[in-house]
């Protein structure tokens, strides 16, 4: 099982932004952009906080509304490893 960090999930945010920034999409790079950076500096691990609060945990990091916190979600979800060697 992987869980990805907080500075993982923020890079995850920046690059969501940029794309939407790229697409002339109005508002929601400047939202990633204010997640991203909370994400970054927010103590505890977001992973972790979703695994024991779930989306209200989520929702408590400044600038993340119930649209970026389905994405900071989906990335905070355990991966199974695809090793398969062995």
């Amino acid at each position: 099982m992987i869980l990805l960090s907080n500075a993982e999930i923020a890079a995850h945010l920046a690059e969501t932004g940029l794309r939407y920034e790229m697409l002339g999409v109005a508002f929601k790079p400047q939202a990633y952009a204010r997640a991203a950076e909370s994400v970054a500096a927010f103590g505890p691990s977001l992973a972790e906080v979703y695994r024991e609060r779930g989306e209200k945990g989520v929702r408590e990091v400044p600038g993340v509304g119930p649209g970026i916190a389905a994405h900071v979600i989906a990335l905070s979800r355990p991966a199974v490893s695809q090793n398969t060697s062995g």
